[in-house]
């Protein structure tokens, strides 16, 4: 029986045939593949990284940065509320049975993601790379002041430090 070339094969069967035996469909590949160079296909890319800065907060800096976030139809006058509030914190001070009854709150809630494995996890890594002791949150619960919160909002939550971002779907506009 005689062996037909690759070429008798080119009209009838490409080289992604089944029928055709590896070797044939081997060739029939690199024939329609012959002028190409692999150049052709490689990106090459400019190295610009020393461009780039990479800037991270003192930790002075970082205390100073926070974050509220939240949901609304109107960000901006959620961020107005929140700048009236802690204006007025700072002028007229706050209730002190309000603020045991938020601390307890908030301590509660802590408590409550200790019967959350993945919570505790989550939170151990956390507070680690935080430099934190995480089972030792209801002693930091306890030492917050009224005052120590009255010195944050004056030094922190400030218009001029502000910055509001607002994240809309693709699809719908709020604006």
């Amino acid at each position: 029986m005689r062996r037909r070339s690759s070429r008798e094969y080119l009209h009838h069967e490409g080289p992604w045939s089944r029928k055709l035996p590896t070797w044939q469909r081997r060739e029939l590949f690199e024939a329609r593949h012959a002028g190409l160079e692999l150049s052709d296909y490689l990106r090459t890319y400019q190295d610009r990284s020393a461009q780039c800065q990479d800037w991270e907060p003192s930790p002075e800096e970082a205390d100073a940065i926070y974050e509220i976030k939240g949901d609304s139809r109107d960000p901006e006058a959620v961020a107005a509320a929140i700048g009236r509030e802690a204006e007025r914190i700072r002028t007229e001070g706050f209730d002190r049975a309000l603020f045991e009854r938020l601390k307890k709150s908030a301590l509660g809630r802590r408590m409550r993601d200790l019967d959350s494995f993945e919570s505790i996890c989550y939170r151990i890594c956390a507070y680690y790379f935080e430099g934190v002791e995480y089972f030792r949150f209801p002693e930091a619960y306890a030492a917050i002041t009224p005052e120590e919160v009255a010195q944050f909002l004056s030094e922190t939550l400030r218009p001029e430090r502000a910055c509001l971002t607002t994240v809309v779907p693709k699809e719908e506009s709020y604006v």
